[in-house]
């Protein structure tokens, strides 16, 4: 008797798991299914020669920086140098 109620407790809470897990699935299954049909074509990469190349590449470097050097970078970071 104990046995058949404590398969039942375990059948009962995997059905309480699966609903949330299948309503999971299906929003990451929509989410997908939508956003690849409207997502936008891809570009081709930019040239080095490309001047808007040379404005990416400056920003990506400024803001290299600015996780080291910048209000709450590394450098501010007390424990940072001794380590």
């Amino acid at each position: 008797m104990r046995r058949a109620r404590s398969q039942a407790r375990a059948h009962q809470s995997r059905h309480r798991l699966l609903g949330p897990l299948a309503g999971a699935v299906a929003l990451a299954t929509l989410s997908v299914t939508v956003g690849g049909a409207t997502a936008a074509p891809a570009r081709e990469p930019l040239s080095p020669s490309d001047p808007m190349f040379t404005v990416r590449d400056l920003q990506n470097v400024a803001d290299a920086y600015g996780r080291i050097t910048g209000a709450g970078g590394q450098l501010q970071n007390p424990a940072y140098l001794p380590a």
